[in-house]
């Protein structure tokens, strides 16, 4: 399960380097939708945050108090670092069997392994990293590198940048 488990302090990571970006940037450059993008940045985040705090509901994992609809960037921030530890305590006790238990997605009217369904969230919310570091390079914002290889090598395993 370790795999799992980095997947997902990767990515509340990624996604906490690129909200501390929009927070850097301004409401100016995050509240307004962007040329080809469906909302504002700072919404399209949100909704990132929010899949990852329901699916953990999905999953029948506790999951933090604060609800992602109801919060600035900054709240978003804060709340997205607790919803990544909160992936890592319910992989730490997961096995095989727990994986291929079946969940309900009532959203998209589909029973789905919880091993799908955990990796819906991971690629669900690189697709919307994505759309955000694209819309905000797009506005002159300067974004963080997010590969996994780079969160493995200078946060996991605390190697010095080269």
């Amino acid at each position: 399960m370790q795999f799992l488990t980095d997947g997902f302090r990767h990515s509340a990571w990624a996604t906490s380097a690129l909200l501390d970006a929009c927070i850097q940037a301004g409401p100016q450059k995050v509240s307004e939708a962007s040329e080809g993008m469906y909302q504002p940045v700072e919404e399209i985040l949100r909704h990132a945050v929010t899949v990852e705090h329901n699916y953990l509901r999905l999953l029948g994992a506790d999951r933090p108090e604060a609800h992602p609809k109801t919060l600035d960037a900054a709240g978003l921030l804060s709340l997205q670092a607790a919803i990544g530890e909160a992936y890592a305590r319910f992989l730490q006790g997961a096995d095989a069997a727990a994986l291929d238990r079946t969940v309900h997605i009532s959203w998209f009217k589909a029973d789905v392994s919880a091993g799908d369904a955990l990796l819906q969230v991971l690629i669900h919310s690189a697709e919307h990293r994505a759309d955000v570091a694209f819309a905000l390079n797009r506005r002159g914002v300067k974004t963080p590198h997010m590969d996994y290889v780079v969160w493995a090598l200078k946060v996991r395993d605390g190697r010095p940048e080269s």
